[in-house]
């Protein structure tokens, strides 16, 4: 009789996480939808319309280029892909890859759910999906033409499977981590950072002394270069140059160092075309001119330490503020005061609960590596390279964790301290 109730239980609370993911799913893709629908007659600006242009020509002339005949490596392809399967589906239709990136976002809810359940435990998982479903900058940016609502996804997806095969470390699970921290990679190259701590990660929690710990690392690393390996083949054949992520490396490095107002934090693109360097730039082949970007870009670094300091600390509070710049090109004529608002009322509630989640977690700091890893490695990739708060995306799942984790442990401690005052009593 027992173990029939224990059975009937289970049953019922496996029901009622359905229930709740179902739900979860559900409202976090309508809330995006919805935006996606008040955004309709908006066209793609700046990096969306290179990924738009890019995912037409795909689909029109099975090239990945943005001038018909003339390649580029300018881009990761994931994403250009991503668009030109939508529009293969649904015809040239921004609403149609806005509505799908809802939907996408609706995933990234139920991710985080189990990231944070099987980090933590299921109320700190519940709590984390319901604020990633409310949060104002995951639901903005699913509007755009942008990388980010995919690559925040694949990120969180990789991020779950490195959790699992922690736990339970066997082909399946290292090898879906390598899939999909490739994939990661091939959306957006900031992932590349994350591989030397998800490896470091590996050393730490499963011990850097036992063989079947490098047996897990060859696994995890073998099926991550088998995921870039069709891009990189495809850049060596028409560049014939090793080319894992970008040729956007050389400019990357260049808006990162001499491009970077360190007082204004950004140069306008009329100034930015006076430049030297890049009138140079324009004259050369992709390849030519990421090399000779990356040339000046690193002789400039090392020939002004102290500003390039100044530039990181600009940097690090840029990819920390608090709101968003209202002179951002992808506000599309919206209250510039309510972004700010929106920003203040959610991250700046959110951020005291994550700062508190990560002291909290350093007593079983094992549990939270991944995280640690991830924090760490976009935060210093934009210290050297552009920095922005859209660049921040990516990483906020598990800050939004961190908050949950924070406002589970408080409330539990008060619960705890009430408890012990009625036993006194």
């Amino acid at each position: 009789m027992k173990k029939e109730l224990e059975k009937i239980m289970a049953g019922k609370l496996v029901i009622n996480e359905y229930l709740f993911l179902l739900v979860l799913f559900s409202l976090a893709s309508l809330l995006r939808i919805l935006y996606a629908f008040y955004l309709k007659g908006n066209i793609p600006v700046s990096d969306a319309a290179g990924f738009d242009l890019l995912g037409i020509n795909i689909l029109k002339y099975g090239q990945y280029a943005f001038q018909p005949g003339i390649p580029t490596a300018h881009r990761t392809p994931v994403y250009p892909l991503f668009l030109s399967g939508v529009y293969f589906l649904f015809g040239h239709s921004y609403l149609a890859a806005r509505i799908v990136q809802s939907l996408i976002g609706g995933l990234t809810c139920i991710v985080i759910y189990f990231i944070g359940k099987r980090t933590v435990n299921k109320k700190v998982g519940i709590i984390a999906a319901t604020v990633s479903m409310f949060y104002p900058f995951f639901i903005y940016y699913t509007g755009y033409l942008l990388v980010e609502t995919l690559f925040t996804f694949l990120l969180a997806v990789t991020v779950y499977w490195l959790i699992t095969s922690i736990e339970k470390p066997d082909w399946k699970n290292l090898s879906l981590s390598g899939v999909f921290m490739g994939l990661a990679a091939l959306c957006k190259p900031t992932a590349f950072a994350f591989v030397p701590f998800s490896v470091s990660s590996f050393l730490v929690i499963l011990g850097i002394r036992k063989v079947s710990t490098y047996r897990n690392i060859g696994i995890f690393l073998l099926f991550f270069t088998i995921t870039l390996s069709p891009w990189v083949i495809r850049n060596h054949i028409v560049f014939r140059r090793i080319i894992p992520s970008t040729t956007q490396l050389g400019f990357a490095l260049l808006d990162g160092s001499l491009l970077f107002d360190a007082e204004h934090q950004w140069r306008m693109e009329e100034e930015e075309q006076k430049n030297p360097i890049l009138l140079k730039g324009k004259e050369l082949n992709e390849i030519e001119q990421n090399d000779y970007f990356t040339k000046e870009a690193l002789k400039f670094i090392r020939n002004n330490p102290k500003y390039m300091m100044k530039l990181a600390l600009r940097k690090f509070l840029k990819f920390w503020r608090l709101y968003p710049h209202t002179e951002n090109i992808y506000t599309y004529g919206q209250s510039k005061g309510l972004l700010v608002l929106l920003s203040l009322l959610s991250y700046g509630i959110l951020l005291p609960f994550s700062i508190l989640g990560i002291i909290f977690s350093i007593k079983n700091w094992k549990r939270f590596t991944f995280f640690y890893g991830l924090i760490l490695s976009f935060t210093i990739i934009h210290l050297i390279v552009w920095s922005q708060i859209r660049y921040r995306l990516p990483i906020m799942p598990y800050m939004i964790v961190f908050a949950a984790f924070g406002l589970n442990f408080i409330i539990e401690r008060m619960k705890s301290l009430r408890l012990a005052k009625r036993v006194k009593i």
